[in-house]
């Protein structure tokens, strides 16, 4: 009778043991599904932001100017509209001179 005993307490463990292993076992493939279903989106979502960041890399040129080239462009600028006060203050010096005025138009 102990033989028998011990055979049923056996099976009843196994079954037990059994039903949790596929319980756990259900459980594992059901995350590592959700888990791989993520990674796929998580994917897709970075190639869309590469796709997104190159064609933004693409059109920065085309609409903004760097700091250097825009401090050299109005460098460049200033010194153009010194050049030309010069040259409007040397027409106005000869202007003077032609018109019998001392030559130093200050005003």
């Amino acid at each position: 009778m102990d033989v028998e005993l011990y055979k049923i307490a056996v099976g009843v463990l196994v079954g037990i043991l059994s039903s949790g292993l596929g319980i756990i076992s259900y459980f594992v493939k059901d995350t590592r599904s959700k888990i791989d279903k993520n990674i796929e989106e998580n994917e897709k979502q970075v190639e869309k932001l590469r796709d997104e960041f190159a064609a933004f890399r693409a059109f920065l040129p085309r609409e903004f100017v760097m700091r250097d080239d825009f401090i050299r462009s109005q460098a460049s600028l200033d010194n153009k509209v010194d050049t030309i006060s010069r040259d409007i203050l040397d027409i106005k010096e000869s202007i003077g001179k032609l018109f019998g005025g001392e030559g130093n138009c200050a005003n």
